[in-house]
């Protein structure tokens, strides 16, 4: 059986492109992301990873760059309703499969399929006793590869190198450089070292309640994960909690009734520095120059306050956003009883949205040694000269109501032996 957009067909009749990712798949890979389940999986789906901040959503390509509705990830579809979100926020412990339409079989979804539709479908009770389920796991995400830079005796010496006529460095600069006796006055800095943590915690618990009779069954699961930056004293963090309801009653012999409904909140922490600009100067910092001064201060910037050991904190402010989504869907099905094969499907789904973001930037102090023996160092503000705040309230609802009539009956229609001959 193949889902499409409209119900199920047969596969040996199915003549479009689909393909099906089913919830063992999922559980097997222990991934924190439906995306990433969906990685390597499904022929002609390109994952695309921009950031690798927590709580960035990677890009889903079917079937490359579409130029129709411009280059979109493509539609999701969940429990029959288009949803707006990512695929990345759906709790992957609440899908039952997944299913990718590649082409034609896509095309009752109008315009908004052209780039391909990923239908999910979740978990829903069984009939028999009530059962409760608990998965949990924790983790941690580690930079595999970091560039190594010169020290600072390396650098200094090509420095040396590239001007013979004017040696920026003698070679009792060198040599300090090289034994690490003066700190203050020639400091060997690793900054990936000292601006990025070895690992980062993640985690991700459920907790699931399933079960039913043949009248009334019952899915629920509580969800949590979450995972911090890699920047040490980090400002960034990505934390995500939801609640996932669907009954479904048999009211009559004829008519059915499904109810879903999903709660969930995702809160992002960031720095008021972007990651380009962190890392930027990670880079670009000079290996001579302190990340912080013995005494404990953070040490100058290369220029416009751009010291990532600070920035990447939230010495510099913060900028955090919560996104808040409230998704019910109604559908009833009634199976016309005068008429076999016949039966008709009403759903309505209503859908919140909303994310309040909160930037506060602040001025902050960097320090620069004067060179005297008594090592006083002096402060320098940096950033904005006073406090700014900025502050983004969004709202959005959606709403859709739709009916589908179904007649799907087997006839029998042959002749008589008598009548072959």
């Amino acid at each position: 059986v193949v889902v499409t957009g409209y119900g199920t067909v047969n596969k040996n009749t199915f003549v479009g492109t689909s393909t099906k990712i089913d919830a063992d798949v999922l559980s097997k890979k222990n991934v924190s992301s439906p995306i990433q389940a969906l990685t390597g999986e499904v022929a002609g789906v390109r994952i695309i990873t921009q950031s690798g901040q927590p709580g960035s959503n990677p890009t889903i390509r079917v079937r490359g760059f579409g130029s129709v509705n411009g280059n979109r990830d493509p539609l999701i579809v969940v429990d029959g309703t288009p949803f707006d979100g990512n695929l990345a926020s759906i709790n992957g412990e609440d899908i039952a499969d997944m299913s990718v339409l590649k082409d034609a079989a896509a095309a009752i979804y109008g315009s908004r399929a052209a780039n391909g539709v990923i239908l999910v479908t979740t978990k829903r009770g069984k009939e028999g006793k009530p059962t409760v389920t608990f998965s949990g796991n924790y983790g941690f995400s580690n930079p595999i590869r970091l560039p190594e830079m010169a020290n600072a005796f390396e650098y200094a010496t090509m420095m040396n190198e590239i001007s013979p006529n004017a040696k920026p460095y003698s070679d009792e600069d060198l040599q300090l450089f090289k034994d690490g006796t003066d700190p203050w006055g020639h400091p060997d800095t690793d900054w990936y070292d000292a601006a990025i943590k070895p690992s980062s915690p993640m985690y991700r618990t459920d907790v699931g309640l399933s079960g039913g009779s043949d009248k009334f069954k019952f899915y629920l699961n509580l969800g949590a994960n979450g995972e911090d930056g890699i920047y040490k004293n980090s400002a960034n963090r990505y934390d995500q909690y939801s609640i996932r309801a669907n009954l479904d009653a048999k009211v009559s012999n004829y008519v059915n009734v499904s109810f879903g409904t999903l709660g969930r909140i995702e809160y992002r922490q960031y720095p008021t520095k972007s990651a380009g600009s962190i890392f930027s100067a990670l880079r670009r910092s000079k290996p001579t120059l302190p990340a912080f001064w013995p005494s404990g201060e953070p040490g100058p910037d290369i220029e416009y306050g751009d010291n990532p050991v600070v920035t990447g904190t939230d010495a510099t402010g913060y900028d955090r956003q919560k996104d808040y989504y409230v998704q019910n869907t109604l559908k009833v099905n009634v199976d016309i009883p005068w008429v076999q094969g016949l039966r008709l499907t009403g759903s309505a789904s209503y859908d919140k949205y909303f994310k309040m973001r909160k930037k506060f930037d602040k001025p902050y102090y960097l320090y620069s040694w004067d060179g005297g023996d008594d090592h006083k160092v002096v402060p320098g503000k940096r950033g904005y000269a006073t406090p700014q705040l900025t502050q983004e309230h969004t709202d959005q609802t959606a709403w859709l109501l739709s009916g589908v009539l179904d007649y799907n009956r087997t006839f029998e229609i042959g002749r008589a032996p008598s009548e072959l001959q």
